[in-house]
């Protein structure tokens, strides 16, 4: 599931009844995504509080196996963002699967 800054204010703007208007919310919005992104580009890892913490890996180039050719070839260096889910979000995401798994069986 792929989630834009406008799917972000609309479910926020839900979640407060409209107390603050979509703009204000869509401008703090702004502000933490590009407080999210400055982190990664610089390559630093950031925590959000009962949830979770982010980090950059760096995979160096190396020759591996193909499976699908059957050859060796060279894998290119490439970067991906880590995330270390904090015990409290680990929690209340498997308790919110169970009630999405027991829903599904009435």
């Amino acid at each position: 599931m792929i989630i834009g800054k406008k799917e972000i204010v609309d479910n926020i703007y839900q979640r407060i009844n409209g107390a603050v208007p979509k703009s204000y919310i869509y401008d703090i919005v702004a502000v933490i995504c590009d407080h999210i992104i400055d982190n990664l580009s610089e390559q630093l890892a950031f925590s959000v509080s009962n949830f979770g913490t982010f980090s950059v890996s760096v995979f160096h180039g190396h020759y591996g196996y193909n499976i699908a050719s059957g050859c060796m070839q060279y894998v290119n260096p490439f970067k991906t963002i880590k995330f270390y889910p904090h015990n409290i979000f680990s929690h209340l995401a498997q308790q919110k699967k169970k009630r999405f798994v027991t829903a599904g069986k009435r």
